[in-house]
């Protein structure tokens, strides 16, 4: 009778033999008292390699432990003259500071963004409230209604290009079905209306062609791959909130929306609309200035917040239509 323990059942893949070598890179540096040589690390855990294949694949390794939340960094010093590598002991620190009630209250109100269709890195903030807690046995409390939200799989790429700072070469689909090929750098992330956006701007041979910024809407995105070897910054002058759009300003202006702002919400209404439009005085009376892609949606918005539309006559229409239908529910 065959052994039940025949070692063909249990033939390390490709990916066993990674997720191996991951391992024992964390442990061979959480366990060295002082930086490992590079030549130590890869005698012993890379010994076949080329001296290319194994810098790629120590960088993936490293990199794949830093979205683990353990980060490994190049020091000088240690057991050889060109210094060595070992883990950054903020990662490794054993608590978090917290009392057990402060950790509490970090880890409820942290835990819905998990599920946050809109905020795309649930699963970063999960091991970081694991850390909080100092548990990963358990890392988000059995509570209805919380379960880590599942990206598409297309916007991995995005996400890993902007958390590696590198550009991305991405396939696209426009709300009119075109479809475009493009290399992009990811500058920033926002969440509008059950939506998650990718701020973007070209890459080309100059770096950042800024003149160009765009939001991709991530269930448009067809697919995305990180490009090696090509670096890139977020101008220090950026802000995200600079380009986070009203709901009824996503797509192609096709209009001008005036409207009038009651006194008593003009510093709300401001707040929100931020650089999507603007709030001025006219004549004794607050009016916002918008572009507007969806005349409906426009309509709608302007019935929850309050604001009633003073031109165009197409977007005043909408928004008498959309107001009976809200009386004629109420009657």
């Amino acid at each position: 009778m065959e052994d039940a323990f025949d070692t063909r059942a249990f033939a390390f893949n490709r990916d066993d033999e990674r997720a191996q070598r991951v391992a024992g890179l964390a442990l061979m540096l959480m366990n060295a008292s002082s930086p490992v040589p590079t030549q130590y690390v890869r005698d012993a855990l890379y010994p076949d390699r080329s001296a290319e294949a194994f810098d790629l694949a120590f960088l993936r390794d490293r990199r794949t432990l830093g979205e683990l939340g353990v980060q490994v960094e190049q020091v000088e010093g240690g057991l050889g003259l060109d210094g060595g590598w070992r883990i950054d002991p903020v990662s490794m620190v054993e608590t978090s500071g917290l009392t057990d009630e402060e950790a509490l209250v970090v880890d409820l109100m942290c835990q819905p963004l998990c599920s946050d269709p809109t905020f795309p890195f649930g699963s970063d903030l999960m091991l970081a409230l694991a850390k909080v807690n100092n548990s990963f046995e358990d890392v988000l409390p059995d509570l209805p209604g919380i379960s880590l939200a599942e990206l598409p799989a297309a916007v991995g790429g995005l996400r890993r290009a902007f958390l590696g700072r590198v550009a991305c070469d991405v396939e696209y689909r426009d709300a009119q079905g075109r479809e475009s090929r493009r290399r992009v750098a990811v500058l920033g992330t926002f969440g509008l209306r059950g939506n998650l956006y990718f701020v973007t701007c070209p890459f080309g041979q100059e770096g950042l062609d800024r003149g160009c910024v765009r939001s991709l809407r991530a269930d448009r995105v067809v697919s995305s791959h990180p490009v090696p070897g090509t670096p890139y910054e977020i101008p220090g002058d950026f802000c995200v909130d600079d380009y986070v759009r009203l709901p009824f300003q996503m797509g192609p202006a096709t209009t001008s929306g005036r409207f009038l702002v009651p006194d008593e919400l003009a510093a709300e209404v401001a707040d929100d609309v931020a650089a999507a439009g603007r709030v001025f005085d006219e004549r004794g009376r607050r009016v916002l200035e918008a572009q507007v892609a969806d005349v409906r949606v426009a309509a709608i918005w302007a019935v929850s917040e309050g604001v009633v539309p003073l031109s165009p006559p197409e977007l005043v229409d909408a928004f008498r239509e959309v107001l009976e239908g809200v009386l004629g529910d109420v009657r």
